[in-house]
């Protein structure tokens, strides 16, 4: 559960700084995830942290 919240969180950042749709979103943070061998959740904390969100 708090893993999907991250998940999100992050997603909506993608849209809002990237003007991505959900799906263009959530394909970022799957290919960011398995370039960098981490998980969807991990990459989400990643995003949300470099945007100096909370």
């Amino acid at each position: 559960m708090a893993e999907q919240k991250t998940i999100n969180r992050a997603k909506l950042l993608l849209m809002q700084q990237l003007n991505y749709n959900e799906s263009q979103a959530h394909r970022a943070l799957q290919k960011q995830a398995m370039d960098q061998k981490v998980s969807l959740a991990e990459m989400s904390g990643l995003v949300i942290k470099a945007s100096g969100s909370k």
